[in-house]
């Protein structure tokens, strides 16, 4: 006896819109929370030309009496929370962030058993593919890197939708640590040289690999628990010099104003590893002077300085810092490239040699 064919799937069949699955998941969560039972699930179903969605089926819940309109509203503010729910192999524990496309949860992933930050791009209807593809690209070539220094992926997927989990750290980054925020004192010469070479080291390690970070600064930097720094987010970086998924991004210029170098503004190309370096010089100043060297309520007032103010010295807030010290971070915001040191390697050796001279004393 013949075994029967197989069916074939019907190529007219239409697929499910995203909307649609997002509805189906929003109202899972409800019948397992015992929110709504899964007749009432059924009942409150689009029907006719009801257009479907989370936020369609807690109104259509709400019209039928099945939750109330405090219970929709709380639903409607937390949907991302809620449709988050769900990613195979992670429990969500709480938000602990969120940028323009994606949301950071820290959570336990349950066949390791570890903490995580699980980052995730929920699905929306308005979102081109290319995003998705573009999250999941660098999540994957993030993974692959590994340094001491730096923030390590541990996992990326796509089901129900793109995500990567990255290393749990138990302390904030560097721009909402109280231990840098909320200190008595400013930071001495010593732990400066220190938050130098380390991040210098994670700079040094994606130069030899072709990468540029872009966007060095304490909200990307975390100071652990025994002092030692990790560099963060790479989401900005630009991998090589030929990277696919920056095509869209030219004549653009991306990256944080305070801490942007004169020729990432005017996006004037190539960039190379010393735009990090200027990065760095800022981000030393501000933890050096407790302020950015170049303020300004919007980013062409920030920007028009980073390009034609004078380079400001240290000496002027913190006269108690060596002049080597000085030099060096002054070095590192040079405005013209040339100037600056060649690459991440002599920064190491720099503040080597300061943080040398600290230690005997002379």
């Amino acid at each position: 006896m013949k075994s029967p064919k197989p069916e074939k799937a019907n190529p007219s069949q239409p697929k499910i819109s995203t909307a649609a699955l997002e509805e189906q998941r929003l109202a899972d969560f409800l019948v397992r929370h015992l929110l709504i039972d899964k007749d009432e699930a059924h009942l409150a179903s689009p029907k006719g030309g009801d257009p479907p969605g989370p936020a369609h089926l807690l109104q259509r819940l709400r019209l039928r009496g099945l939750i109330t309109t405090n219970q929709a509203q709380r639903l409607l503010a937390s949907l991302d929370d809620v449709l988050g729910q769900g990613i195979p192999g992670y429990e969500l524990l709480e938000r602990i962030g969120q940028g323009s496309t994606s949301l950071v949860f820290k959570a336990r992933q349950t066949g390791a058993d570890r903490m995580v930050a699980l980052k995730i791009m929920p699905n929306r209807a308005a979102r081109h593919a290319s995003e998705s593809d573009m999250f999941l690209a660098l999540a994957k070539s993030w993974a692959k890197l590994r340094h001491p220094r730096l923030l390590q992926v541990l996992d990326a997927g796509s089901t129900p939708f793109p995500y990567c989990a990255l290393e749990y750290l138990p302390v904030p980054s560097m721009d909402r640590d109280p231990r840098v925020v909320k200190r008595s004192k400013p930071m001495g010469e010593a732990e400066l040289a220190r938050i130098a070479i380390q991040t210098a080291e994670a700079l040094a390690y994606l130069q030899k690999k072709g990468i540029l970070h872009r966007d060095i600064k304490p909200a990307n930097l975390f100071m652990l628990e025994e002092g030692s720094i990790l560099v963060g987010d790479l989401g900005l970086a630009i991998w090589g010099k030929t990277d696919p998924h920056r095509a869209s991004e030219q004549r653009l210029a991306l990256g944080t104003p305070y801490y942007m170098p004169p020729e990432q503004i005017t996006n004037d190309p190539p960039l190379d590893g010393r735009a990090d370096l200027y990065a760095l010089g800022i981000t030393l100043y501000q933890f050096a002077a407790g302020k950015v060297p170049y303020p300004g309520d919007n980013p062409d007032q920030v920007h028009s300085q980073h390009l034609e103010a004078p380079v400001p010295q240290i000496a002027t807030v913190r006269p108690e810092l060596s002049q080597a010290f000085c030099q060096a971070v002054a070095k590192l915001m040079a405005k013209e490239v040339a100037n600056r040191p060649a690459n991440a390697e002599a920064v190491i050796a720099a503040f080597t040699r300061i943080e040398a001279k600290l230690i005997v004393g002379f």
